[in-house]
């Protein structure tokens, strides 16, 4: 079994998380994140959340949820 001491001294060095942050602005973004960023792609992901009425539907079949009549 592994234990964990937490009676010793530790050091951080605030310099690492400067240079880590300079390092990632001066990357820029991701490309990834720059993908998902053009209107086709959000055009793209608010087609696939919203609901139609027969989706609504069908889940409320699936689901054993009365439709409002």
């Amino acid at each position: 079994m592994a234990t964990i001491s937490f009676e010793r001294d530790v050091t951080i060095n605030p310099d690492w998380g400067a240079k880590n942050l300079e390092a990632a602005i001066d990357a820029g973004p991701c490309k990834m994140f720059q993908e998902t960023r053009t209107p086709e792609a959000r055009a793209r992901f608010r087609e696939s959340i919203t609901l139609t009425p027969e989706d609504i539907e069908k889940l409320k079949k699936a689901y054993g949820v009365k439709s409002e009549e």
